[in-house]
Order: structure tokens, then C-alpha cells, then sequence
């Protein structure tokens, strides 16, 4: 790739533009975001697109964790438990997810109420049949099993199929991968920063790497205080310093639950996607999730899933709990999303084209 990813997609996007500098002389709407329909009349995008063989989308969810009380149902009911209500079984799909855990050569089931956390591997060709693609080692428990857990899980998810990427102390272009999505290519930055944070030097050195390298820059980043409804002042920093290296778009993890959603400049951030799948039952916020899905035509698509009636089991929510959770979403986030998030729909080509080097390239 010899063109930045801003300046490659702009390419695309100049009739776009004209359209957003009408839109600002006449009524002011810098930014064009553009809902779907009426409140309340979205239809599962995500859905009909698990269901069209002739789709692509990279989907991303939160926190995946398949030891302890997880892996005591898997046993009981099987490895393709998790999965029976929702998967991803579509070959033009990628799916990323946060892989909360380790996967050491000898594994030895996980206690209740303990936090170092062991998957079986046998558990993972279930996982790579319900469509997963790319896990993120780049969090908190990937060295629960010490540096030979760690290189012992990178070793077997590639056996298995899967693409891991990311480190638990270590940002560098190794934490990059790509990913094809039309004609576009996608630079995925896996990112852990709860005890550590890059240098701004590093940070710049890797974004630029990616940035050379691809069209669209993401980071999938492992953040934020636990159980927060809303980000903290260290994420947004960060979430700032990104934007100002030309990150496209950031998800977040960790907090286990769903956080609001930001517009820093360009850049679309999600604070956390909540946990996907996960042994925590105490309340309905750890129990609920936000699935996207990127198109080639970078529209995103918001999808909240929840596993309260079976547990560690994610569904579709459907009809007025559906409304319910983007309406609450919207109201903790950035006012110039709320009507994207309230309709699940997300344009990013449209903030890309409302940038100021894309105007500029259309004068």
C-alpha cells in the first residue's frame, strides 16, 4: 500500500463530500450521520448479513472466556453450547473477539471463584465452527500461565485456525494483522494498557506502520474500569492520543460491560463491548453485549445480544429490549451519535468524508 488510509479511502469519497458541504451550508451538520429509519423500525442488519453467503463483514465482539463455570457447562452440554443461539457461519465473515484466557499444554479446569484462567483446547474447534477468526491476546489473563502458557496458546490457536494477535505487555508492528475486506485492506492493532501504556513514540511507530500498510487502521484495545458504564478519563486520553495518529476507528474491552460511544475528531471510539461470552450472572449489565459488524462500504452495524435467559448462551435482543438498550446507549453518548446508535447503524464513510483533507481534496 503506498497511500495512508485516510487519503485512499477519500479517494472514494468525493461525491460523498458534496453532499456533506451542502448539508453543512444549509443546515449545519458537520458531521452527516445518517440513521437508518425511524426509532424503533431497524431491522437485524446483522442478522440478514449471518445469513447472505454473498456478505462480508469483520464482526467484533467483547470478552470471550471459556474456562471455570463456562467450561462446567461445555462439559455437561457440550462445546458447541455457547454458540446454539447465535453464529457466524459464513465464509466471507471475519470475527474478532477478546480471548480472556490461556490455553497451556496442560490444562486443569478452572475453580469458581478463582482468576487464573484455563481453556481446554478441546473446546476450540467449537469455537472456530461457529465462525471465530481472530482472537486478541492483548489483555490481562493470556499470561496466567506465565510467557510458556502464552507462547503454548499462540502455538495452539494457530493449530486450530485461528489468527491471534496481540500481547499482554508488548505493542510493537507484531501486534498488527490484516485483514480483507472488499477492496480494502484492514491494519487490526490489539492493544493492553491496564498496566502499562506504549510511549507516544511507540504508539506513533506502530500506527504508522499499519497506517502504510492498509486503508483502515483499528485497534482492539483492552481498557477501562470494570463495570463502568461509561469511560474513564485515562481511556479517553489514550482514545485521543490514537486519534491524533490517525487511528480510524478503536474497541474496546474489559469492563465487562457496555460503554458509551465517542467521535474524537475522526475517530470512532467504543469503550467496551461487554462481554460476549463469560461466567458473570449478577446483574444485567454483564450479561449484555454489543456486536459490530464493518462492511466493505464501512458502514457498521450495532447489534446488542444478551445471554440473560440461558446463561453463557448470547441471543439477539429483538423488539422493545432492543430499543430499549440502543436508546440507553445513546443517551450516555457522544449527542452527535445518538441517532445513528438509536437506529443500529453507524456510517463511518460519511465522518471519513467530513474530514478536513477530504474537503479539502474537493475544493
Amino acid at each position: 500500500m503506498t497511500k495512508i488510509s485516510r487519503t485512499s479511502i477519500a479517494a472514494t469519497l468525493i461525491t460523498v463530500v458534496v453532499c456533506v458541504l451542502a448539508v453543512s451550508q444549509y443546515g449545519g451538520f458537520f458531521y452527516g450521520l445518517i440513521a437508518s429509519g425511524g426509532y424503533g423500525e431497524v431491522t437485524s442488519l446483522i442478522e440478514e448479513s449471518l445469513s447472505d453467503s454473498n456478505t462480508q463483514n469483520i464482526f467484533f465482539v467483547g470478552d470471550v472466556m471459556l474456562a471455570r463455570d463456562v467450561e462446567q457447562k461445555l462439559n455437561v452440554q457440550g462445546f458447541s453450547y455457547p454458540y446454539q443461539n447465535l453464529s457466524f457461519r459464513n465464509e466471507q465473515n471475519y470475527v474478532v473477539a477478546n480471548f480472556e484466557s490461556a490455553v497451556p499444554k496442560n490444562h486443569s479446569q478452572t475453580p469458581n471463584n478463582t482468576f487464573r484462567f484455563s481453556v481446554n483446547k478441546n473446546a476450540l474447534p467449537a469455537l472456530k465452527e461457529a465462525g471465530f477468526t481472530h482472537l486478541s491476546l492483548a489483555n490481562n489473563h493470556t499470561f496466567d500461565y506465565g510467557l510458556g502458557g502464552y507462547n503454548e496458546t499462540v502455538t495452539t490457536l494457530w493449530d486450530e485456525g485461528f489468527v491471534p494477535f496481540g500481547h499482554p505487555t508488548l505493542f510493537s508492528t507484531s501486534s498488527v494483522t490484516f485483514i480483507e475486506l472488499g477492496d480494502k485492506k484492514v491494519a487490526l492493532m490489539g492493544l493492553h494498557v491496564l498496566f502499562t501504556t506504549p510511549s507516544n513514540e511507540t504508539i506513533a511507530a506502530v500506527t504508522t506502520y499499519a497506517r502504510e500498510h492498509s486503508d483502515l487502521q483499528i485497534v482492539f484495545v483492552h481498557w477501562g474500569e470494570e463495570y463502568s458504564l461509561t469511560h474513564g478519563n485515562s481511556q479517553r486520553e489514550l482514545a485521543k492520543t490514537l486519534a491524533a495518529n490517525s487511528v480510524d476507528i478503536i474497541v474496546g474491552h474489559h469492563p465487562h460491560v457496555v460503554q458509551d460511544i465517542e467521535l474524537i475528531d475522526n475517530t470512532l471510539v467504543f469503550y467496551s463491548l461487554g462481554n460476549f461470552i463469560f461466567d458473570q450472572y449478577f446483574s444485567a449489565p454483564v450479561q449484555q453485549g454489543l456486536m459490530l459488524a464493518l462492511d466493505k462500504n464501512l458502514q457498521i452495524n450495532l447489534q446488542p445480544v444478551s445471554s440473560e435467559n440461558i446463561r453463557t448462551q448470547p441471543a439477539f435482543m429483538e423488539g422493545e429490549v432492543e430499543t430499549i438498550f440502543l436508546s440507553n446507549l445513546a443517551k450516555r453518548s457522544d449527542e452527535r451519535l445518538s441517532s445513528s446508535i438509536v437506529n443500529g447503524k453507524i456510517d463511518y464513510s460519511f465522518i471519513l468524508a467530513s474530514s478536513p483533507e477530504v474537503a479539502i481534496m474537493a475544493e
